[in-house]
């Protein structure tokens, strides 16, 4: 039976469970953590790097194998896992506990940490509560979050006022006022963009293709009359949370998927329409997305660079060879960040050196102008030679700013 259906309409059993199990060795050795304190923390909270490092392996087996509503978000995730194992782990006596368990409790301790005394070491209770909480989760996003309100969400974060604000958002970046502040700045900006959201005047195009028999011929989606759904709590952090786990990993995973495949197709609405079917359903709505992206020179697409995304600007005909080199543009992408910093290490490395050999001819002209015996013309020479080199250091280091051409260490 599939994983990728949802989580009411999967028959769950031990047998479909044991894929996503790990071994008990790595289990029962990682819970035996016995934690310690977070000296960084104001709070000194207990922290259990063991246990957070098997939450961690549980969500890439999960991912791997297509556990049924998954969240997107791993750092969450693990954090939950990591939660549930520490509440859900025992101490007790070696005695107690099957022969192979006993292998693994701490040294010079009597006792050992385990979930429960079975087979699999109790990691199928584990799973069966996951398995219920994301159920549960599901079913209150799906009341919570349609595709009307993902479209009208998209529209007002889109919004003229709100461009610079998305810009930062989408880059993971802030000013330097922003991060003196120990609160969650993006709240405030998509506070702002809540009061877009509201505005009933908030004007949103229909694209012509969504009125393809395959997308929502009968008009069925309608984000201008979309609102905030009844029993929401906090109304900002669900908003941002629309964009966050609803809108954002389908809409990667699918623009992945075109640009992968067809290296962009012909760029069409219609085209695009074709790759909107994933793993876990079809989201044929997510053109509109797409239409109002496209808009803002496809700012969401692009990661927030203002232009549309490499691909889609591509001569036809060249598809096939785009595609081709797709996956390792995008790991060079990822590298450059790493690059830059190792670039400008070396630069200031270089500007120390210089800088310490330009002292060291400051000092020798001081010693010569502060001689008490008059210097020789020889020593004269040296003097203006010196100061001459100086003037052309001087220079070369300004230079030195943005790119040293290597003429620095020659020239001294």
């Amino acid at each position: 039976m599939s994983t990728d259906q949802p989580a009411s309409d999967f028959a769950w059993s031990n047998e479909i469970a044991k894929q996503y199990l790990l071994s008990n060795e790595i289990v029962l050795r990682a819970i035996q953590d016995p934690g310690k304190t977070n000296t960084k923390s104001a709070r000194k909270e207990t922290i259990y790097p063991k246990v957070k490092a098997l939450a961690a392996q549980y969500y890439d087996r999960f991912k791997e194998k297509g556990f049924p509503n998954l969240p997107a978000n791993k750092s969450l995730t693990t954090d939950l896992i990591t939660t549930l194992l520490i509440n859900l782990r025992k101490q007790m006596d070696k005695t107690s506990v099957r022969e192979d368990f006993r292998l693994y409790s701490n040294a010079d301790s009597s006792k050992v940490y385990i979930i429960c005394n079975d087979d699999n070491a109790g990691q199928l209770i584990l799973l069966s509560m996951l398995l219920n909480q994301w159920s549960s989760q599901q079913q209150k996003n799906q009341v919570k979050r349609t595709p009307s309100i993902a479209i009208r969400v998209v529209a007002a974060c889109l919004h003229d006022s709100h461009r610079g604000f998305m810009v930062k958002y989408l880059k993971g970046r802030k000013d330097r006022d922003e991060q003196d502040q120990s609160n969650n700045t993006s709240m405030g900006g998509f506070d702002v963009i809540l009061d877009t959201f509201l505005d009933p005047s908030l004007s949103i195009e229909r694209p012509a293709e969504m009125d393809l028999n395959s997308v929502d011929p009968k008009q069925k989606i309608d984000p201008l009359t979309a609102c905030v759904p009844d029993g929401i709590e906090n109304v900002v952090e669900w908003l941002e949370s629309v964009w966050v786990d609803y809108i954002k990993p389908k809409y990667c995973h699918i623009l992945r998927k075109w640009y992968k495949e067809t290296g962009g197709g012909s760029r069409t609405l219609a085209n695009f329409v074709n790759y909107c079917q994933l793993r876990d359903g079809n989201y044929p709505w997510m053109v509109w997305v797409y239409f109002v992206d496209s808009k803002t020179d496809f700012l969401l697409a692009s990661s927030a660079r203002g232009r549309p995304p490499w691909l889609s600007v591509a001569e036809a005909g060249f598809e096939s060879d785009i595609a081709d080199v797709a996956d390792e543009l995008l790991d060079k992408d990822e590298s450059s960040t790493r690059k830059k910093k190792q670039k400008t290490e070396s630069i200031m490395e270089e500007l120390e050196e210089g800088r310490k050999k330009l002292q060291g001819l400051f000092e020798k002209a001081d010693r010569l102008l502060a001689s008490k015996i008059k210097p020789v013309e020889e020593e004269g020479d040296e003097i203006f030679r010196l100061m001459a080199k100086y003037d052309s250091v001087s220079k070369q280091i300004n230079a030195l700013e943005g790119y040293d051409d290597g003429t620095l260490g020659n020239e001294l």
